[in-house]
């Protein structure tokens, strides 16, 4: 393991918060190591060249995503789902081509291959495919050469 991944693991650690069966990030348990991990994620990244970073609305993912683009100095979108319609806001400026979409896990419920989706459907060129916890295994419509890294396991 190197030493990169090895702090990365201990930073997610720090703000991974369990019932036992199940792992979620909880950023309110340590704000410091919210700070130190999203430095690491922004640099491990920037080989992406990302115009943005893209994401389901929830306040964890929220929280990173704001302190990675930040980071980056790129835009954040944020996609709901409400009673079956998928929106994206606010939407990536026309310029904006290579996004790397971001989740504490990516599941059913915060499925990365509706996100895929609708950034090609904007025109979007998909950098990667990232998550800091296992969840679903990529989907098969998002391409194999689209890197899709789980950061910690």
């Amino acid at each position: 393991m190197t030493r990169r991944q090895s702090q990365l693991r201990a930073l997610v650690a720090a703000v991974t918060a369990s019932d036992g069966d199940v792992r979620w990030i909880d950023t309110a348990s340590d704000p410091q190591a919210v700070e130190d991990l999203t430095e690491v994620i922004a640099n491990l990244l920037r080989d992406f060249e990302p115009d943005g970073v893209a994401c389901w609305v929830g306040d964890n993912d929220a929280v990173l995503v704001h302190s990675i683009a930040r980071r980056l100095g790129v835009s954040v979108a944020r996609t709901k789902e409400d009673m079956g319609l998928l929106t994206m806001e606010p939407k990536f400026a026309e310029e904006s081509r290579s996004v790397v979409m971001f989740a504490s896990s990516w599941n059913g419920r915060n499925s990365a291959a509706a996100i895929y989706a609708m950034l090609t459907n904007y025109g979007k060129e998909i950098g990667a495919v990232v998550a800091l916890l296992p969840g679903d295994p990529k989907p098969e419509s998002i391409p194999d050469d689209v890197p899709y890294l789980v950061l910690a396991e």
